[in-house]
């Protein structure tokens, strides 16, 4: 089955806000990275705010667009945004299990989308 170029941008759409989501969170643990002075820490947690507020306003754009169970279902996807911007950031390092971990989040995924297809039959 074939998606439609509407049907493309919301997954996109859907992909954008979890890593806009993943990039508050990054900030979040960046704030205290290397123990900062105070003054970072507020501008650095400043930041997370703003990206949670980017993120809520195109989260409700993803749902007037999509089911939210089928939304809600990829949200494992920022675990793995999450190692990508630790890993390149952070210089965190990747691990056996991180990576067990990922592609058993991104099977759960594919499991899921497919049996969302599935119901809509």
């Amino acid at each position: 089955m074939r998606l439609k170029k509407n049907s493309i941008f919301n997954y996109f759409l859907l992909q954008v806000a979890f890593f806009i989501y993943a990039l508050s969170s990054f900030f979040s643990k960046f704030a205290t990275y290397n123990n900062s002075e105070i003054m970072l820490i507020a501008i650095r947690y400043s930041i997370s705010i703003i990206f949670l507020g980017i993120y809520a306003i195109i989260w409700q754009q993803v749902l007037k667009r999509m089911n939210l169970s089928l939304a809600f279902s990829n949200k494992g996807i920022v675990i793995i945004w999450g190692l990508i911007l630790g890993t390149l950031f952070l210089n965190e390092h990747i691990t056996l299990g991180k990576i067990v971990g990922s592609i058993i989040v991104i099977f759960g995924i594919i499991i899921l989308m497919s049996e969302k297809k599935e119901e809509k039959k």
